[in-house]
């Protein structure tokens, strides 16, 4: 599912109208085509200047331990998809290895990477 159907459809059913304010205007995009500015370059299994064959990237989901620390932050976290009472910077916050994981997977901000998990938890 793309990002931007998944954040006007699903998450404005699920999500309470503040959540929705907030998440449906987390750009995920960036016009510079480059790893890190765009949530496609998450997914790649290779690392670019290495060519096929090699590792994926430090910033990539394929990196286990990448995925791992999402599945770990995403399931100690609030999901404001499944309870509407809970309200992203009024009743919880995200936790600092939110940002230690933004800052791995070159996001500029937390809530994209919130967004990120929101995405994927829902996909699955």
């Amino acid at each position: 599912m793309e990002m931007k159907y998944f954040q006007s459809n699903p998450l404005s059913t699920y999500t309470n109208t503040a959540n929705y304010a907030i998440f449906s205007t987390v750009n995920m995009y960036s016009t510079s085509m480059t790893p890190g500015t765009n949530y496609e370059y998450l997914f790649l299994t290779y690392n670019l200047t290495e060519g096929e064959g090699s590792e994926p990237p430090s910033n990539s989901l394929f990196n286990i331990a990448n995925m791992q620390m999402l599945v770990e932050l995403g399931e100690s976290t609030p999901n404001i998809m499944t309870n509407s009472s809970e309200t992203y910077n009024s009743t919880f916050t995200l936790p600092a290895g939110w940002q230690t994981l933004t800052t791995t997977l070159g996001f500029e901000t937390q809530e994209q990477t919130y967004l990120l998990w929101l995405w994927l938890w829902y996909a699955q």
